[in-house]
């Protein structure tokens, strides 16, 4: 194909030839054979086709202006002073309009050409539209197309020479009040369009970084010797033509620069070329003082702007240039072989070597941020090198190429970066000071090279052995902490919970004054750490998830074997390796401290970074897993629970046996949950419900909010989605169906950014808030009103409510539990609390939790004790069953076979736990599917699946029906003792004990596990109900071990307590049987 275009291009060539010799013949005299009077034709053949087109259709036109307005306009080196030149382009700007409007278009289009550069004479063309506006107008468009066009060409033609590009880049070193520096940037730009000058400019750079200049003087040093010498032309750029002057430059500029030139290379080349003293000056004789970052600073920003405007100066470093070693030299570098000879011959590695200098990673935060965003900017296109280069390969060889098919494709070659310099970004990580941005920078800037073979391996080991060297030091930190600490009684024993007067002011002092100086700092080891492993874990998560997704790609093609640096990141785990775990015993035995005293506190907050890297490095181990389950199938066997490895337990009992400290870290610090602390979001055994509640709200007021940063105290709760306003009017006594008209039609997303706006019909109420709070109750009236036969009361009283199986007496019943899904989730989105209880095991089909037949106590008493006396006694010869089921719709009869020919199988001792989980499923899940799809479908519509599961069903109907208030008082004396207790005995009185010093959330989760829902009656504990009416509240006492856990009888409101040792025994088993009443355990 390049043969082709080579020769296409050839006979365009003789075609113009031709056509200019068929015009000279034709109109003899027209244009003077004297060469001096035209373009050179050397300067022609150097030109792309598109500026040759251009200038070859312009040059009679030009050369008639330069005529009429004087060709010391265009000529900057000529004799005439520079006020000279400025008064001739005040002339030039300032002509009249008459004389636009007598030049033809094109004329007038050349002259604004001349005047501003590449850009379009809209001002010359505008003039002359009003003869032909609409030959202009396409005239115009035309010329814009192919100004762009030629734009994006490089310029392979030398525009500034040596002594030139040197006296332009004196002026990036100059004070900032000296000169502006978007003005310095902007001429940068727009000189280095040309690729010879863009080439010499940033070797210049990397000349004055590579020669660790910290004056003026010194960077005045490097330039003369760098560029001040005439250099031969870079063998890097073959198709580069320099053309052949005729003469001395005396006079004019240089020869090379015509039309379409930008107007600031013009400047700039009249600029330098001046030869008066105030030109020409030296760096080191400025009567300025800089600091030693200045001239790195300055060459950085210069890179970074011309990088960041120009994609091919930013492919400029990714290219191999022979003259680059020559010209630099290395001070930093190893003793070079051949091999490395080669890739210093990439600007990036020089780039990346100067991160071995502590001036580039540890002098000033500037300095590195610069550094790290010029790399990540010219690293960018090594992605699209390596794919260009692999889709080459995979290209089948046409016919016309069998003949060359032993000879290399055309493969861009990529850059070869030595392992000495991909070590070095580590020590931007690793530093002592490193802001966020530069993090960014840095992290991008590994991806970026991820691309290249083997640059992942080296990159990680050298992270990971950063790592291990910090651990160390944050170990003995955590040793200083302790020697202090140790001076207190130990957690847990009996002298610490017999202290009462607290922690000694002294020791508090020493305490603070380890933790101001060995943690607080930003360059803390603790800190350090912190950026490494989060370091890895992008590089193992995030960069190793796209390699996965390329080579999976790749792999349907080819069926070459994984390569060996995925599988080098799949085996990174340092949660439970044995060099950190010393490090996690010794911060949770000073997490233990903080939480037996208030006093230490503080101590927690500044072991934050810490923590934090406690939860990076196990998140590969425990992250995808905690997510699975946390999407369960509804109806699963409990054998198909996985065992937790080695990691996943550790980080389980850490994160509970710190439940206390971690929790006040999240209340104090709400964004933890979106970040490092993301994990314990799906452990339900961790996280208190305010803390859930509030991540909630967060995450689903996320897309409503203006800002997206991190939640605040002040937003967790006040937020609201602020939407249009919705109109909802309805009549009081037809309330649920005129609501659910009028939201039939509306989407998900626009009930849940809305503002409800209600109206009762026939009533002055304005609705400030008020109105709709009453419309919500009214709604949560109605969906449980028995005309509708949506739900029915549970057995165990009737404050709970489950689907009702028969609903399908109502023909709209299942888009009637779409509406109250709807409604539902409206209430949790605007934070209304109504007053609707659900059974348990319908909770748990809201979070798509699995059920079992624990909760058909709630359904149906009697069945339950059915079903659990078939698991614990001894079927054969007794239980004369088979694996159906009989119900009853309105009178009618049917059976309902559990498994295919289920009429036909008995059951057995063998198979009756199958049998009682296929009807705990038939009973609690099938007969109702349709009903709670429907339901779900409405609520979903609302509230995401994957947010609300952050819930158990304890919290899900907290979050729906609001915390109750609950008077200990009034619950104590309405409590019945039974079995040998009474309100004198040692385990009643420590009971109560515990209860007054729980919280609301913990006395509602006490009161959910006995009654089975935290609805307090309106009249008080004295008219509870249970299966047989009012039941008041029951503590029985158990005479087995008091090693066992509390039990419960949801249907009786009776709580079975064991004989307890002590206070602290039953508190703890208290505590832990309500917490873990939700996953299915029988406390026996």
């Amino acid at each position: 194909m390049e043969v082709i275009e080579s020769r296409r291009e050839e006979l365009r060539i003789e075609q113009r030839q031709q056509q200019r010799q068929q015009q000279q013949q034709q109109q003899p005299g027209a244009e003077g054979t004297d060469n001096n009077e035209g373009f050179l034709q050397e300067f022609l053949d150097a030109l792309p086709v598109e500026i040759r087109d251009e200038v070859l259709e312009s040059g009679p036109l030009q050369r008639q202006l330069l005529e009429r307005d004087g060709a010391s306009f265009m000529r900057f080196g000529s004799q005439l002073p520079l006020h000279s030149q400025q008064q001739q382009q005040q002339q030039h700007r300032g002509s009249s309009p008459e004389v636009d409007a007598q030049s033809s278009p094109l004329e007038a289009a050349v002259r604004d050409r001349v005047r501003i550069g590449t850009r379009s004479g809209t001002a010359g063309r505008g003039a002359a539209s009003g003869a032909d506006a609409n030959g202009q107008t396409e005239q115009s468009r035309v010329r814009e197309k192919r100004r762009k066009k030629i734009a994006s060409r490089d310029i392979a033609v030398q525009l500034l020479s040596s002594s030139e590009l040197a006296a332009l880049s004196r002026f990036i070193f100059l004070p900032n009040h000296a000169l502006s520096s978007t003005l310095m940037m902007r001429i940068v730009q727009c000189v280095c369009e040309n690729g010879r000058t863009r080439s010499q400019f940033i070797h210049l750079m990397l000349s004055i970084l590579d020669s660790n200049a910290t004056s003026l003087g010194a960077v005045d040093t490097v330039i003369r010797q760098a560029l001040l010498a005439e250099q031969p032309a870079d063998t890097s750029d073959p198709g580069a033509k320099t053309p052949q002057r005729g003469g001395p430059r005396s006079a004019g500029i240089d020869s090379s620069i015509g039309v379409g030139t930008p107007a600031a290379a013009l400047f700039t080349a009249a600029l330098v070329q001046q030869t008066s003293a105030e030109f020409s000056f030296p760096l080191s004789e400025l009567r300025s003082d800089v600091p030693a970052y200045v001239p790195a600073q300055r060459c950085l920003e210069t890179l970074h702007s011309l990088a960041a405007h120009n994609p091919r100066a930013a492919m400029h470093f990714l290219v191999e240039h022979h003259g680059l070693r020559k010209r630099n030299g290395d001070p930093v570098a190893e003793p070079q072989s051949a091999e490395s000879d080669d890739e210093s011959r990439f600007p990036v590695v020089h780039l990346l070597r100067l991160l071995v200098k502590p001036l580039y990673y540890s002098h000033g935060s500037a300095i590195t941020e610069l550094l790290m965003q010029l790399l990540s900017t010219v690293t960018k296109p090594l992605g699209s090198m390596v794919r260009r280069n692999r889709e080459l390969q995979q290209q089948p060889l046409e016919p016309s190429d069998a003949a060359a098919s032993s000879l290399p494709r055309a493969a861009v070659p990529l850059p070869g970066i030595p392992g000495s310099a991909l070590r070095a970004i580590v020590n931007v990580v690793a530093a002592g000071e490193c802001t966020s941005r530069t993090f960014q920078h840095t992290l991008s800037l590994i991806q970026n090279l991820s691309h290249l073979p083997g640059v992942l391996p080296i990159v990680t080991d050298e992270l990971i052995t950063r790592a291990s060297a910090l651990s160390e030091g944050v170990c003995a930190d955590i040793a200083q902490l302790q020697d202090v600490l140790q001076a207190l009684p130990p957690p847990g024993s009996d002298e610490a919970e017999g202290e009462s007067e607290g922690v000694p002011t002294e020791l508090l002092d020493r305490v603070r004054d380890i933790t101001l100086a060995q943690f607080s700092p930003a360059s803390s080891h603790q800190s350090r750490l912190l950026r490494l492993l989060m370091a890895i874990d992008y590089v193992s998560t995030t960069v190793a998830k796209r390699l996965e997704e390329k080579e999976r790609a790749r792999m349907e093609v080819d069926s070459d074997p994984m390569p060996r640096e995925l599988m080098h990141l799949r085996s990174l785990a340092l949660g439970h390796d044995a060099q950190f775990l010393p490090l996690w015993e010794a911060a949770g035995q000073c997490l233990q401290y903080t939480s037996a005293h208030a006093e230490l506190a503080h101590v927690a907050t500044v072991l934050l970074p810490l923590i934090e890297s406690f939860m990076v490095v196990f998140k590969p181990v425990v992250g995808e897993r905690s997510k699975s389950e946390a999407d369960m199938t509804v109806i699963s066997p409990a054998s198909s629970q996985s065992v937790p490895t080695a990691g996943e337990s550790y980080f389980q009992n850490f994160t509970e046996k710190h439940k206390k400290v971690l929790n006040a870290l999240v209340r104090n610090n709400p964004g933890l949950l979106s970040g490092s602390f993301s994990l314990l979001v799906f452990n339900p055994h961790v996280l208190d419900f305010d803390n859930k509640r509030s991540y909630f709200y967060q995450r689903l007021h996320d897309d409503s909010s203006s800002g997206s940063g991190s939640g605040s105290s002040n937003r967790r709760h006040s937020a609201r989605p602020l939407g249009h306003i919705m109109q909802v009017n309805v009549r009081r006594s037809m309330v649920f169906e005129d609501s659910y008209h009028q939201f039939t039609g509306k989407s998900g997303d626009e009930i849940k950014r809305a503002r409800i706006n209600v109206k009762f019909r026939d009533e002055e109420g304005v609705d400030a808030g008020g109105v709709s709070r009453e419309w919500f109750q009214a709604l949560a009236r109605q969906m449980f009103n028995p005309g509708y036969a949506l739900f029915k009361p549970s057995a165990s009283g009737r404050v709970t409510y489950q689907p009702n199986p028969q609903s399908w007496a109502n023909p709209e019943h299942l888009m009637y539990f779409k509406f109250v899904g709807r409604i539902i989730g409206k209430a949790i989105v605007d934070q209304r609390v109504l007053d609707a209880y659900f059974t348990r095991s319908f909770y748990k089909h809201i979070l798509g939790r699995k059920v079992d037949y624990r909760d058909m106590e709630a359904i149906d008493p009697s069945y339950y004790k059915s079903l659990e006396w078939i698991l614990e006694n001894d079927i054969t010869d007794v239980f004369e069953e088979t694996f159906s089921i009989e119900v009853d719709d309105f009178g009618q009869h049917r059976i309902i076979d559990l498994i295919p020919n289920g009429q036909e199988i008995t059951v057995t001792e063998d198979n009756k736990a199958e049998y009682v989980r296929l009807v705990t499923e038939q009973r609690l899940y099938l007969a109702i599917k349709d009903q709670i799809n429907a339901f779900l479908t409405g609520f979903h519509d609302v509230i995401p699946k994957e947010l609300v599961q952050i819930f158990n069903e304890q919290e899900l109907e907290l979050l729906i029906s609001g915390m109750p208030d609950i008077d200990v008082d009034d619950w104590r004396n309405n409590t019945e003792y039974h079995g040998g207790y009474n309100s004198s005995s040692a385990q009643i009185q420590w009971f109560w004990r515990a209860v007054r010093s729980f919280d609301q959330e913990e006395r509602a989760k006490l009161l959910q596990f006995v009654t089975g829902t935290s609805k307090v009656p309106l009249e008080g504990f004295a008219h509870l109900q249970g299966n047989q009416g009012v039941q008041k509240f029951q503590i029985h006492k158990d005479f087995a071990s008091p090693t066992r856990l509390p039990t419960a009888h949801t249907c009786f409101n009776q709580l079975d307590l064991p004989l307890y040792e002590n206070f602290d025994s039953l508190k703890s088993n208290l505590l832990l049987a309500i917490s873990e009443c939700s996953t299915g355990f029988g406390f026996v």
